[in-house]
């Protein structure tokens, strides 16, 4: 579950990229946006029961302190996206 705020995006910008209508891009990247919002609720509202989410052995990690960082950035990405 964690690798989807990374994913999201990433696959995002990819369709944005590879599409040719000037039209359909910014749609691309506002439902990006939209579902990359979605899933860091997800990940804020639904704790682990004490356990921090992580991923690739530990090495990717979604914190207290991470979980508002991330909160505010993906709100931002959803407000610049519009």
């Amino acid at each position: 579950m964690l690798y989807l705020p990374i994913l999201v995006p990433l696959i995002a910008a990819a369709a944005a990229y590879f599409t040719r209508s000037n039209v359909l891009r910014p749609w691309i990247a506002l439902a990006g946006a939209a579902a990359h919002s979605a899933i860091i609720c997800y990940l804020i509202a639904f704790p682990t029961g004490g356990v921090e989410h992580s991923a690739l052995g530990g090495w990717l990690r979604l914190d207290a302190p991470g979980k508002i960082v991330l909160g505010f950035l993906s709100v931002l990405f959803l407000v610049c996206s519009t």
